[in-house]
């Protein structure tokens, strides 16, 4: 090689530099542009049937922070940051430029007595949300759910959501980890706009809008409290330890409670306590859960809950110590950042957070 090809190739500029992408074994498996990601229900302990998953192929476009949308840009993959990627866009969002999505969603019917709930499990970091042109809300923190009813605003048919995102990264105040647009050392490439799973849900007029589980072995109970915006009778099913729901019906339960309207305080909350004699507890190695369904009013969530305690204690040495369920237990506390080369904060599959956690067990 001459002297003068050497230097030319040592001092390249940077545009012309050639870079190896990292990649995965599930970037290798992500082939199929029409497979939606991350399709799994996103909220397995408040579970309802009517559901849908609005990931997949949006339309997206950039404009000065101050600028209406007027044309798309290209395709992103929604829940993929568009600094990923996996998103098809690996385009960083700046804090002078705000991010729209744009995709329609076809509602074949508008459900009498029916409530039509569209969830965001994260946004980075402050967004505002239209439904066929109607401005829904503004929602800020990029790593909080949200949601928004739409149900004023549909039409049979198709309809429309629109976002709008902005994000100052590191040259704001909101939190952001060891992001940064300018990435080097310890600080990791920024990422920003929707990130975690987008779906909506069909609820009655008066639903379950939240809910709290309190295990306490110690009194053989379990307190499950619930908010609806009126009250409601129903009742609460604990199945045995370890068992599933079956759709066929009436399985063997451990125990039951009986919600009453009258148990109902002014803020629409009640709870309700459940005798659970000779409970399973779960540990690490046995980790046995109990599924349970609750029926109040028109509405129908399943969830599940583990009988546990944790606490702090001494050791056999009499070293202070964490305890499980009041005994010594050693606690590795393993720092999982969970940054995939090619999707940034959002895990690429399921089976890629299994693999994490499998990995820091071992």
């Amino acid at each position: 090689m001459r002297v003068k090809d050497a230097l030319k190739t040592v001092f390249r500029k940077k545009e012309d530099k050639l870079y190896n992408r990292l990649t995965t074994v599930w970037s290798e498996q992500a082939d199929d542009e029409n497979e939606i990601p991350l399709s799994e229900y996103p909220r397995p302990q408040m579970v309802r049937k009517e559901w849908e998953c609005l990931n997949g192929w949006w339309e997206y476009a950039f404009t000065g922070k101050d600028e209406a949308v007027h044309a798309a840009d290209g395709r992103i993959l929604v829940p993929f940051s568009p600094e990923s990627a996996r998103s098809g866009v690996e385009r960083m969002l700046m804090p002078e430029e705000a991010l729209w999505y744009r995709r329609r969603v076809h509602i074949p019917e508008i459900r009498e007595g029916s409530r039509l709930l569209l969830h965001f499990e994260a946004v980075d970091e402050r967004c505002s949300v239209w439904w066929n042109g109607k401005r829904l809300g503004f929602h800020r923190g990029g790593y909080l759910p949200f949601m928004f009813d739409v149900t004023d605003h549909l039409r049979s048919g198709d309809n429309t959501v629109t976002v709008r995102v902005l994000d100052d990264t590191d040259r704001g105040t909101a939190c952001r980890g060891k992001q940064k647009l300018e990435p080097g050392g310890m600080f990791y490439t920024a990422q920003s706009g929707i990130w975690q799973t987008v779906w909506m849900e069909w609820v009655p007029e008066n639903y379950i809008q939240d809910m709290q589980i309190d295990p306490d072995p110690e009194k053989e109970e379990v307190c499950i409290k619930i908010r609806m915006s009126s009250p409601a009778s129903g009742k609460v099913y604990v199945l045995k330890a370890g068992t599933e729901w079956k759709d066929q019906g009436a399985e063997e339960w451990e125990a039951s409670c009986e919600i009453r309207e009258s148990d109902f305080d002014p803020s629409g909350r009640v709870s309700c306590r459940i005798h659970m004699p000779d409970p399973v507890l779960w540990t690490p190695e046995s980790p046995v859960l109990y599924r349970f369904r609750i029926y109040s009013g028109k509405d129908t969530v399943d969830g599940y809950f583990a009988m546990r305690s944790f606490g702090t204690g001494t050791d056999a040495a009499g070293y202070p110590c964490l305890t499980l369920n009041h005994r010594p237990y050693f606690f590795h506390g393993v720092l999982d950042q969970g940054y995939w080369p090619e999707s940034l904060m959002t895990a690429p599959s399921d089976e890629a957070l299994i693999f994490d956690i499998r990995e820091m067990k071992a």
